[in-house]
């Protein structure tokens, strides 16, 4: 009788250990279904030789995953679902154009914007010449600063110059005289590699009267918070008025000191330059 009862207890349990064992399954299965919806997506591989064009630049988007779809805009706005579909590559004509793109699939959560400006060539350069950059990051000399090359986030591009300490003095010649709107400035910012934006950039005309150097604008750029990754960030001056001129000077002063948030707090910092446009 005791024997009969074991086997019942066993066979008992042996079922209830089943049903729990079920029933855990089902949970982890529902579970493992809804999470799926909280997959991120990765960003879309973005293809260019350059932000800087002459006449236009081609784009190339990639993301191999099946069921999934590019969606991208040309107004500097957020992809939507309901924005164009990225199915070949296309020309970027206009100066000034952010691209940003995104993936979207069915069941997943969309992955992070990607974003770039592309930036038209301005006024033609007949002569440029620079303070000579740092040794271990020569670029290609005075040729990076307006060869419309460049414009790539990674500190080891052949076409970034870099600085470190001094005031960087950049003299430029147009081709003729001209009517000044805007000078831009194209840098890199990687604060993990201690590469900041410049601490203040000034801007002069040259004047045939007074036959010297006048300041025409400045600006100057906080520095106190740490960004992570690298990126490209233009500065562009605008002169309070229009004028006409030949030759122009920037006087870019790096940034003397890491802010007291940065670990290298105190030194100073780096400054990376690829290339300078006159509109």
């Amino acid at each position: 009788m005791e024997f009969r009862k074991s086997i019942s207890v066993q066979i008992i349990s042996h079922k209830l250990m089943m049903r729990v064992v079920c029933h855990l399954l089902t949970l982890a299965c529902s579970f493992s279904a809804g999470a799926q919806d909280t997959f991120k997506l990765a960003p879309p591989m973005l293809k260019y030789a350059s932000i800087f064009f002459d006449r236009s630049v081609n784009i190339q988007l990639a993301f191999a995953q099946p069921g999934t779809a590019i969606h991208y805009t040309l107004n500097n706005r957020e992809p939507a679902l309901s924005d164009k579909v990225y199915r070949h590559p296309f020309l970027i004509k206009e100066g000034f154009t952010t691209l940003k793109a995104r993936v979207f699939g069915k069941g997943f959560l969309p992955s992070e914007t990607i974003a770039t400006t592309f930036i038209q060539s301005g006024l033609p350069i007949a002569q440029l010449t620079a303070s000579t950059p740092n040794a271990r990051f020569p670029g290609k000399g005075h040729l990076s600063l307006y060869d419309n090359e460049g414009g790539i986030a990674d500190l080891h591009n052949i076409n970034w110059t870099g600085y470190q300490g001094d005031s960087v003095v950049i003299d430029i010649e147009l081709e003729k005289q001209s009517k000044i709107t805007g000078v831009l400035g194209n840098f890199l910012q990687d604060h993990g590699s201690w590469i900041y934006l410049p601490e203040q950039i000034r801007l002069y005309y040259y004047s045939e009267a007074a036959k010297a150097f006048k300041e025409l604008a400045a600006v100057t750029i906080p520095s106190d918070k740490v960004n992570s990754g690298s990126s490209c960030v233009y500065q562009l001056l605008r002169p309070p008025t229009t004028l006409k001129t030949k030759k122009l000077r920037l006087i870019i002063q790096p940034l003397k000191k890491l802010p007291a948030i940065h670990p290298g707090a105190g030194q100073p910092a780096w400054l990376f330059i690829d290339e300078i446009k006159v509109y």
